[in-house]
């Protein structure tokens, strides 16, 4: 097996793994369920990701990590290249990798800041508000 096979194993099981997390957590955005109507992220969502969200974070550093290792293998790649249409692929990978680097990034923001908004400290959700009238 090369070393492109080998790297290709790596982020697809990587972007699988992050992926299937985001999705089954529904961490990309606040949307409404049977359990919570307003997608405030009060309800099953909530008790979910407060309950694992170390795993999640370490599941996204080891993505970070493999995008890192990806990066740096591509750039050197790139570096070593002589010919033109391999520099091109080249380039293009390296693009690839960058912009799923920023995306990481940006899905780690959204992930703290809705487990600041919605967890405590001991990894259960934060009690919701409750008027009484």
């Amino acid at each position: 097996m090369n070393i492109k096979s080998k790297i290709g194993i790596a982020v697809a099981t990587g972007a699988l793994t992050i992926g299937g997390a985001a999705a089954a957590f529904g961490v990309g955005g606040a949307s409404a369920s049977a359990s919570d109507p307003t997608g405030t992220g009060t309800g099953a969502k909530a008790t979910f990701v407060c309950a694992h969200l170390t795993e999640i974070k370490a599941q996204e550093t080891l993505k970070g990590q493999l995008l890192t290792g990806r990066l740096s293998l591509l750039q050197e790649a790139r570096a070593a290249s002589t010919k033109p249409k391999a520099e091109a692929r080249l380039d293009k990978a390296i693009a690839k990798t960058q912009a799923a680097e920023t995306k990481l990034t940006a899905h780690e923001a959204k992930l703290t800041a809705f487990a600041a908004a919605h967890c405590t400290t001991a990894g259960t959700p934060a009690p919701t508000p409750t008027t009484t009238g």
